[in-house]
């Protein structure tokens, strides 16, 4: 999978912007990042950024996410900011300057925004850790990377014994042959998963 810095860049840019440095740190973006890419490559086989993901304690985490976060800070596009929160350090971003999109197209920013929304407007980095736990999440042992050929489990359905072969296989093999046969699914259907599992934590 081809990673393209630039539009993640672009993709911490935008949500910051959008959703504002109360709202949104780094806990978040790793989510943001995630669903985005992992919607995308459901969607249409092409994730937004094409970044690598790892399974980590509280869900999937963006290997590139903390150096590109770096980048942006040194120069001066962002600011970093830590602040207590209910006993934890929560980092906040804030973006310096108004921010040149040009690396995302409309499907992905529009994809994005609704991401965000659910992340960041509609949930806690408690509850939306909770969510990453799920079917690719499971598949993987700490610290190795979560391959895009599993995003389809996270998809409402009874998962067969042969799409569960297919992720394990993807996991043992690099992402190629093994995805080519595989059903896509609409995105909606997923987002009706995430927002059925946020009804469920509420309660």
């Amino acid at each position: 999978m081809q990673f393209d810095r630039r539009k993640l860049a672009d993709l911490v840019l935008h949500v910051s912007a959008t959703v504002g440095p109360a709202d949104v740190g780094q806990v978040k973006l790793h989510k943001v990042a995630y669903f985005a890419d992992m919607l995308a490559w459901l969607d249409r086989r092409v994730p937004v950024t094409g970044a690598t993901y790892r399974k980590r304690p509280h869900g999937p985490t963006c290997d590139a996410l903390p150096g590109v976060l770096r980048e942006l800070e040194q120069a001066g596009t962002i600011r970093i900011g830590r602040t207590d929160f209910y006993c934890y350090q929560k980092t906040e971003i804030e973006v310096l300057v108004s921010p040149a999109i040009i690396h995302l197209d409309a499907y992905e920013i529009g994809l994005i925004n609704e991401v965000a929304d659910f992340v960041c407007g509609r949930n806690t980095a408690s509850t939306i850790s909770e969510l990453t736990h799920d079917g690719p999440w499971r598949l993987v042992g700490y610290g190795d990377e979560v391959p895009y050929a599993t995003a389809h489990l996270l998809v409402p359905m009874e998962v067969s014994e042969e799409a569960l072969e297919q992720a394990r296989e993807a996991i043992l093999e690099a992402e190629g042959s093994q995805t080519a046969h595989m059903e896509v699914f609409p995105v909606s259907e997923l987002r009706s998963r995430l927002q059925s599992c946020v009804t469920i934590l509420s309660q």
